[in-house]
């Protein structure tokens, strides 16, 4: 099976509550996994030379799968997850789309079930920036407030003088 289709199986795996052998095909998957720490970034080597054409051998759609399973199965607290989403979102063409809309929507999908897998998706902090060691700027980031909240701060003109300064959050 091409990883795409193991991602897939490991998904019926696990509804199925057939532990023992879901965890058998992420192992088996996994053996094609890169980490990149440079980048800090993961991707499968799927050797697709053969049959990249195929929707079977989507690079992107058999990544978010197997993104998909990791969230699937509460796997998103370690290193693979993360470096997997930022891998995907890397690769994206012109910062916007993946190869097609089908890819595109399947990699939007899994990074849904990523952030609700690691509770990104409600957040509660407070942001402060400091300029020099001064708070310049304080946000409250919330679950109500996540798509809405000030996330821009601009110095300009005067306010900035020459030399070296150290901005911290």
């Amino acid at each position: 099976l091409a990883a795409y289709a193991k991602a897939m199986l490991g998904m019926v795996l696990h509804r199925d509550n057939r532990a023992e052998e879901r965890d058998m095909v992420i192992r088996n998957i996994e053996q094609l996994l890169v980490r990149d720490d440079e980048n800090q970034t993961a991707y499968l080597n799927l050797g697709n030379e053969g049959y990249w054409w195929y929707w079977y051998g989507s690079e992107y759609e058999a990544h978010a799968y197997y993104l998909k399973l990791l969230a699937l199965t509460g796997r998103v607290t370690d290193w693979k997850a993360p470096y997997l989403v930022k891998y995907l979102l890397n690769n994206r063409k012109h910062a916007t789309y993946w190869n097609s809309t089908r890819d595109t929507a399947i990699c939007i999908e899994a990074f849904a079930d990523y952030l609700k897998a690691s509770k990104e998706d409600r957040p509660n902090m407070t942001v402060e920036i400091l300029v020099d060691g001064k708070k310049r700027k304080e946000v409250q980031i919330t679950p109500e407030n996540l798509f809405a909240f000030d996330n821009v701060f601009v110095m300009e003109g005067d306010a900035v003088t020459a030399g070296q300064h150290k901005i911290e959050l």
